[in-house]
């Protein structure tokens, strides 16, 4: 980092837009991890191996919705970087 007070923080290099969220459709998603000010040095992520990355949808209003990824579980690479696939479909409720 350039300086200690400076935190790494995940970002969205492709995201959906919840407007045009289709329930049940594939989408790209793509995330990265950077500092506030969207800089980077290899040297700041510390993982020699694959970080896996855990995807769970913000609920708001009481909509029960699930998220399922290809790969199953995306992980962030030696860059700090990954791509994937993601499908949020409305959760069953009861029987």
């Amino acid at each position: 980092l350039v300086h200690p007070n400076q935190t790494l923080r995940l970002f969205l290099r492709e995201c959906i837009d919840p407007p045009s969220l289709v329930l049940g459709e594939w989408r790209m998603m793509g995330v990265g991890c950077r500092n506030e000010y969207g800089l980077w040095r290899r040297a700041d992520f510390w993982a020699e191996e694959p970080i896996p990355l855990e995807v769970t949808p913000l609920m708001q209003g009481g909509c029960q919705l699930a998220v399922t990824t290809e790969p199953g579980t995306p992980s962030l690479d030696a860059s700090g970087k990954t791509n994937f696939r993601v499908k949020v479909e409305a959760k069953a409720t009861g029987p």
